[in-house]
Protein backbone atom coordinates (compact mmCIF):
# COMPACT_ATOMS: atom_id res chain seq x y z
CA UNK A 1 0.00 0.00 0.00
CA UNK A 2 1.41 3.16 -0.74
CA UNK A 3 1.37 6.52 1.21
CA UNK A 4 -0.21 9.73 -0.24
CA UNK A 5 2.45 12.66 0.24
CA UNK A 6 1.84 16.30 0.56
CA UNK A 7 4.04 19.02 0.69
CA UNK A 8 3.77 22.78 1.77
CA UNK A 9 6.44 24.74 0.68
CA UNK A 10 6.28 28.83 2.13
CA UNK A 11 8.90 30.77 0.39
CA UNK A 12 10.08 33.90 0.19
CA UNK A 13 11.11 35.31 -3.17
CA UNK A 14 12.94 38.40 -4.57
CA UNK A 15 10.01 40.39 -6.47
CA UNK A 16 12.95 41.38 -8.85
CA UNK A 17 12.74 38.49 -10.85
CA UNK A 18 8.57 37.85 -10.25
CA UNK A 19 7.63 37.15 -13.60
CA UNK A 20 10.46 34.70 -14.43
CA UNK A 21 9.95 33.07 -11.15
CA UNK A 22 5.86 32.48 -11.78
CA UNK A 23 6.63 31.69 -15.93
CA UNK A 24 8.97 28.78 -14.54
CA UNK A 25 6.75 27.72 -11.31
CA UNK A 26 3.60 27.59 -13.69
CA UNK A 27 5.90 25.47 -16.35
CA UNK A 28 5.96 23.54 -13.95
CA UNK A 29 3.41 22.72 -11.97
CA UNK A 30 1.77 22.17 -15.41
CA UNK A 31 4.09 19.78 -16.81
CA UNK A 32 3.66 17.41 -13.93
CA UNK A 33 0.02 17.86 -13.57
CA UNK A 34 0.22 16.44 -17.58
CA UNK A 35 2.88 14.47 -17.67
CA UNK A 36 3.89 12.67 -14.33
CA UNK A 37 0.54 10.01 -13.36
CA UNK A 38 1.36 9.88 -9.87
CA UNK A 39 1.47 14.06 -9.42
CA UNK A 40 -2.04 14.15 -8.16
CA UNK A 41 -2.22 18.27 -7.57
CA UNK A 42 0.12 21.00 -6.91
CA UNK A 43 -1.17 24.36 -6.55
CA UNK A 44 0.54 27.68 -5.87
CA UNK A 45 -0.37 30.92 -4.61
CA UNK A 46 0.39 34.14 -2.31
CA UNK A 47 -1.30 36.56 -0.02
CA UNK A 48 -2.49 39.59 -1.93
CA UNK A 49 -0.53 42.05 0.45
CA UNK A 50 2.69 40.20 0.30
CA UNK A 51 3.52 39.06 -3.04
CA UNK A 52 7.08 38.47 -1.86
CA UNK A 53 6.30 35.15 0.00
CA UNK A 54 4.84 31.88 -2.10
CA UNK A 55 2.82 29.05 -1.10
CA UNK A 56 3.27 26.04 -2.38
CA UNK A 57 1.16 22.77 -1.91
CA UNK A 58 1.48 19.22 -3.74
CA UNK A 59 0.12 15.94 -3.32
CA UNK A 60 1.49 12.57 -4.84
CA UNK A 61 0.37 9.24 -5.03
CA UNK A 62 3.19 8.00 -3.15
CA UNK A 63 6.91 8.40 -2.22
CA UNK A 64 8.02 6.82 -5.33
CA UNK A 65 6.13 9.94 -7.37
CA UNK A 66 7.52 12.17 -5.73
CA UNK A 67 10.89 11.11 -6.83
CA UNK A 68 9.71 11.46 -9.65
CA UNK A 69 8.67 14.55 -9.86
CA UNK A 70 11.82 15.91 -7.94
CA UNK A 71 14.12 13.79 -10.87
CA UNK A 72 11.73 15.38 -13.41
CA UNK A 73 13.44 18.20 -15.86
CA UNK A 74 10.83 20.87 -15.09
CA UNK A 75 11.50 20.31 -11.32
CA UNK A 76 14.94 20.72 -11.97
CA UNK A 77 14.55 24.13 -13.73
CA UNK A 78 12.27 25.49 -11.27
CA UNK A 79 15.09 24.81 -8.07
CA UNK A 80 17.81 26.05 -10.61
CA UNK A 81 15.69 29.42 -11.19
CA UNK A 82 14.42 29.64 -7.60
CA UNK A 83 18.44 29.03 -6.04
CA UNK A 84 18.89 32.52 -7.74
CA UNK A 85 15.46 33.91 -6.55
CA UNK A 86 14.33 32.65 -2.95
CA UNK A 87 15.21 34.90 0.10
Amino acid sequence: MSTLQTRLFKLGRSLSNLEEFNSVGESNLATSIRDEEGTLAMYSTHLPDDPSMCYVFEVCASEGAYQVHASSAQFKAYVDMAADNLT
